[in-house]
Order: structure tokens, then C-alpha cells, then sequence
């Protein structure tokens, strides 16, 4: 049975997917112009936090209203999500290049980043697409207006919040710690890439539901988000060079191909197999590196953050 929110309820869920509205549509013009990658990561973080809190406040809204901005937002986060992996990998090569000095490895680095550049240009052309559709649609204006009626010139630092949105507040962040704490069993299998990736989405969530609530708490939840964030980001890391490890081999061999196809023979393609192969090696050595400092850090913390959790949002329900 679906539960009908009081009005501080309302009040306060708007104000969060407020201000995330607010920061989402600051950066679609950046976004448009691809004046630099770091318009394509803060337009997709804003995408995920309203969605995530689109989903712990859904009770407030008309259910077609709530599915409407949930689908509309899914194809902006979805859009700027391959875009942004693509980014991040280009970035990731262009460091190395910069830093190469073996000049026989040059070859392979350039091919790859040539594609990627390429994947990159298609990509945009989605992107924008997305935006122009959302435009169309009048999305974003929409969720604006039917927002700010809800909370107005409120003062939400003033407001009186019933026991209902601490309950609410509780089972969801309880809820998330419990998925995320669920992964403790496959933390020391590093070969397991499909569960530490879970564990990292887990993260994602989990993390996202604490920033949406955390002012219910008079931002005590902020030193845990800032551990958990600390473990969705080593995570995120050891998953790019994974996603390394099974593309490296495809591109070889498509590559390989093309090469074959518009030369009539692999000779060119040989001198970048050094440089395809530097890089390999670099992107295992890396995720080496990253995952013994999670599991160092994992160890180090045990479950004091997780213990302090769970004792900042019992106790407004304990007064």
C-alpha cells in the first residue's frame, strides 16, 4: 500500500530534487558546447542524485508524474554515462602518452586514442540529441514549476519534520548499507570483476541516498559519505581498468583487421602491438595496485562508520 507523505515530507523531498534540478540545468549549456569533460561528469552526477532521490520521495508526486521524470532523467544520465566512460579513457591515455618515453610504444598508445576520439565525436551527437528531445518535452522547465509551488519560499531549515520521515530515512539508508555491506564475502577474491563492480553501483546508491537525507541529520552523516565515497572511487577505478582488460584484446584484433582491409597486409599494425601491450600491462598493474590499497583500507576501518551510521539515524527516533 502506497504511503501518503505529510506535507513536511513533501516539502523537504522537493527541496533536495530541487536543488539537484538546479544544478543539472546549469551545466546543460557546457555540455552542448563540450567545452570540457568536466561539464559531461557534473551533469551525469547531478542526473544520478535526482534520480536516486526521485526514487526515496516517489510517494510525494503522481505516480505518472514520478515515472515521466524518472524515464526523461534515465536517457540524460544513460547519454552522458557513455559519453563520460569514453572521456575518462581518453584521459587516461592522454596521461600516459605525455609521460611516455619509450617512443616504440607511441604507436599503439595514438592508435587507440584515435578511435576512442572517434567513438567520442558519434557519442556527442547522441548526447545532444537527448538534450534536444528533453527540450521538446519541456522536462526540466516542467519539474522546475511543479517543484518550486511545492516548496515555495519555505524556510526547510525551519521546518518541524515528523516521526514519518525519520522511519522513511531509516529503512532506506539501512536498507543500502545492508546491499553494500552484503559484498564483505567476495572482497578478498580479486578476480571476482562482475561482483566488485556491483559492490561499486552498491556504493553509488548507497552514498546517494546519505547526501539526499544527510541534512535530516544536521550533516552528521558526512564523514561516512565521504568513506564510502572514498570506496566507490577506488572501485570505480579498479572497473575502468578492467573494462581495459576486455577491450584491449577486441581492439587488437579488430584493429588488426583494419588494418588488413584498407592495406592489404598487417605490417602497419605490428609496430603498434608494443605499444597496445605497454599498455595492457599497465592498466594490470594499476588495478593491482588499487585493490590492495581497498582491501588495506577496508581492514583499517573495520565497522566503526558502519556502527556510527546506524546510531546517527536511530536517534532522532529516540527523543
Amino acid at each position: 500500500m502506497k504511503t501518503i507523505p505529510d506535507e513536511s515530507t513533501c516539502i523537504f523531498g522537493s527541496s533536495v530534487l530541487l536543488k539537484h534540478l538546479k544544478a543539472l540545468i546549469g551545466e546543460v549549456d557546457g555540455v552542448r558546447e563540450a567545452r570540457d569533460i568536466e561539464y559531461i561528469h557534473r551533469t551525469r552526477v547531478a542526473s544520478r542524485r535526482l534520480r536516486s532521490a526521485l526514487t526515496i520521495f516517489k510517494d510525494s508526486y503522481p505516480q505518472k508524474t514520478i515515472l515521466d521524470w524518472q524515464d526523461d532523467i534515465k536517457k540524460i544520465t544513460k547519454a552522458l554515462g557513455a559519453a563520460r566512460d569514453v572521456d575518462v579513457q581518453v584521459d587516461c591515455l592522454r596521461k600516459i602518452d605525455s609521460g611516455l618515453s619509450q617512443k616504440q610504444y607511441r604507436s599503439g598508445i595514438r592508435r587507440i586514442l584515435l578511435r576512442l576520439n572517434q567513438q567520442r565525436t558519434k557519442l556527442q551527437t547522441h548526447v545532444i540529441t537527448t538534450l534536444d528531445n528533453l527540450e521538446k518535452k519541456h522536462t526540466l522547465e516542467r519539474m522546475y514549476l511543479s517543484l518550486n509551488d511545492i516548496v515555495g519560499d519555505k524556510n526547510i531549515t525551519e521546518i518541524n519534520y515528523t516521526n514519518n520521515i525519520y522511519k522513511q530515512a531509516q529503512a532506506i539508508i539501512l536498507t543500502r548499507l545492508e546491499s553494500f555491506l552484503s559484498f564483505n564475502e567476495y572482497l578478498f577474491q580479486p578476480e571476482l570483476m562482475k561482483e566488485l563492480h556491483e559492490m561499486r553501483i552498491s556504493a553509488k546508491s548507497f552514498r546517494y541516498a546519505m547526501e539526499n537525507l544527510s541534512s535530516l541529520y544536521n550533516e552528521q552523516l558526512m564523514k561516512p559519505i565521504e568513506i564510502v565515497r572514498g570506496f566507490q572511487e577506488i572501485l570505480g577505478k579498479i572497473h575502468d581498468c578492467d573494462v581495459w582488460g576486455l577491450f584491449l584484446p577486441r581492439f587488437m584484433e579488430d584493429e588488426r583487421r583494419r588494418v588488413v582491409k584498407y592495406c592489404g597486409q598487417a605490417g602497419p599494425f605490428t609496430s603498434m602491438i608494443p605499444g597496445i601491450l605497454f599498455f595492457r600491462d599497465n592498466r594490470k598493474s594499476e588495478r593491482d595496485r588499487l585493490y590492495r590499497k581497498f582491501t588495506t583500507e577496508w581492514q583499517r576501518i573495520e565497522n566503526q562508520p558502519w556502527n556510527a551510521i546506524k546510531e546517527i539515524i536511530i536517534s532522532p527516533l529516540t527523543r
